[in-house]
């Protein structure tokens, strides 16, 4: 019997052909392939006091253009910050407001690749839309029945952007949850505008409830029990799309017609929910209901329905919410995933024992695995020149962008 050693450097991918699914299945083994190097810093943005464009509300996203151009879209502030490749500020697009080229409440930025700017804005409903030089294009109103929130606005390589919906959408009736997750191809305003879906996923079990008075509709979204998996997507240079909704390592690897080409995996297993698992998750929930993370309200006057985002909820609404929560039996093996311009897939595994970030692994589109970084954050933007922006904070916890540039030795 012959027998084969493996060293330690030694990593196995095995690529399996599946010709009844029209899709390959890539299996790459369990030991990893450290990757050395450590990203450079360029500069850093954001101060508890200084400048008006320095002073940061709550940064949702952070976007490059094909120059290395950074854009900040400042939640909290309601505006959109662009900063040269030098960190130099060079304009603010929009400002809170009703009308042409302000926001009510802005959450998703798309950067085309000739340097338009899309803004999507949940309570107006509709998408901002800037040239390159920063003056207002036209706004563009959702399509009838969308989301009324999306939780993910990315940009196309082509153009428009690419959307996930979050949990309800829009419909004479009132609010509705969606029977599957997409993700959908929109190009604002074009002629041929019909949405595209790249994907859709079974929706998680969930459920959400409707009250209050006469012109006031209160919409209470409870989502499906904790540590159930969540869809997980980003855009690839090819229009394709890279997404992961199960508990287990599998990344599916779209093309841009939709169909998937391969799935990427990995042999780790889900865990079981602990009740330390389950303490730490009613503390992080207590603080986002502190900070109006997931409150969505819904105002009819005289017909005209508004949406806004966030606002505290009062203690007793707070302390209800902890004691109802529910949680699933496993816990997903994948804590994020994302990709970038160079094709590069970041999967974020969650740490063996507790639901916190842990290694991440680098694979391109064609199942080549690059190899695993350890202590790294997934960076929030990535450039196609190697750039890459964290939204971070200091030991102060004031907020900020910081730009570097990612080791050659991660390609």
């Amino acid at each position: 019997m012959h027998r084969i050693r493996l060293t330690s450097l030694t990593i196995l991918t095995l690529v399996v052909p599946a010709a009844a699914f029209g899709q390959q299945v890539v299996h790459i083994a369990a030991r990893d392939r450290m990757l050395q190097g450590e990203p450079q810093t360029l500069f850093a943005i954001g101060a508890l006091e200084g400048a008006d464009w320095e002073t940061f509300g709550g940064v949702a996203q952070v976007a490059f253009d094909a120059r290395d151009n950074l854009y900040v879209l400042d939640r909290g502030n309601h505006r959109v910050l662009v900063f040269d490749a030098q960190g130099k500020f060079v304009r603010q697009l929009g400002k809170q407001g009703g009308g042409p080229g302000e926001f009510a409440a802005p959450n998703g930025l798309a950067v085309e690749p000739d340097g338009r700017v899309i803004v999507a804005d949940a309570a107006h409903r509709n998408y901002t839309i800037f040239r390159p030089d920063g003056a207002l294009e036209r706004t563009v109103p959702y399509e009838q029945g969308s989301a009324m929130i999306f939780r993910s606005v990315q940009s196309h390589p082509r153009s428009g952007v690419l959307v996930e919906p979050a949990g309800l959408r829009v419909t004479p009736e009132g609010p509705q949850p969606y029977d599957s997750l997409p993700v959908l191809w929109i190009r604002p305003g074009a002629d041929d505008a019909a949405p595209v879906r790249l994907a859709a996923v079974p929706a998680p079990v969930a459920r959400f409830t409707r009250s209050g008075s006469v012109g006031e509709m209160r919409v209470a979204f409870t989502g499906p029990p904790v540590f159930t998996p969540q869809l997980r997507w980003g855009p690839l240079p090819d229009g394709g799309l890279a997404f992961t909704y199960e508990a287990g390592y599998r990344v599916h690897i779209a093309g841009p017609d939709g169909k998937v080409q391969r799935v990427i995996e990995r042999p780790f297993r889900p865990r079981k929910v602990t009740e330390k698992d389950k303490e730490r998750a009613r503390e992080q929930r207590r603080r986002q209901l502190e900070r109006g993370v997931g409150i969505v309200r819904v105002v009819d006057e005289g017909g005209r329905r508004s949406t806004s985002i966030g606002g505290r909820l009062p203690e007793a609404e707070i302390r209800e919410n902890l004691a109802n929560m529910e949680f699933a039996e496993t816990v997903p093996v994948l804590f994020g995933m994302r990709t970038d311009p160079l094709g590069r897939i970041w999967v974020h595994r969650a740490r063996e024992k507790e639901y916190e970030p842990g290694r991440i692994d680098l694979s391109a589109a064609d199942g080549r695995y690059i190899g695993t970084l350890e202590d790294q954050p997934v960076p929030d933007a990535v450039s196609r020149s190697g750039r890459a922006a964290y939204i971070e904070r200091d030991e102060y916890d004031v907020q900020r962008v910081v730009v570097k540039v990612l080791p050659a030795e991660w390609r």
